[in-house]
């Protein structure tokens, strides 16, 4: 996730929550300030939300789980190849809570890492 940008989310960059929940669809009421939001909750129901112009709940330091970001884009990578006998594997460690698919080779000494990353 990326920091809320209020001139992006203008020119339709994808939405989202600080928790993770998708923005369906969004207005900016520009003569009054506030940006309104359709979110998706994870058990299939909708909020609506009026925000100020900023994407947060809280003008101060609080933060609340509804705050808007800018949906990160997913990129797949080819991570260099990696000799198996080695225990430490620094490339799938890094990104063990992303989705990997390995292919691997014939006999079996390399194999080739591809992850899902937030670009």
């Amino acid at each position: 996730m990326k920091p809320f940008d209020l001139q992006k989310a203008i020119d339709n960059h994808p939405l989202c929550t600080r928790d993770g929940r998708d923005v369906i669809d969004y207005r900016h009421w520009e003569l009054i300030k506030i940006f309104e939001v359709l979110i998706k909750n994870r058990d299939g129901s909708y909020e609506l939300l009026s925000l100020p112009e900023n994407g947060r709940v809280y003008n101060g330091e609080n933060e609340s789980r509804s705050d808007l970001f800018l949906k990160s884009k997913k990129k797949k990578k080819l991570f260099i190849a990696i000799k198996r006998e080695k225990e430490i594997n620094t490339h799938e460690t890094s990104y063990a809570h992303e989705e990997k698919r390995t292919l691997d080779f014939p006999d079996k000494s390399w194999q080739i890492v591809e992850v899902e990353i937030d670009v």
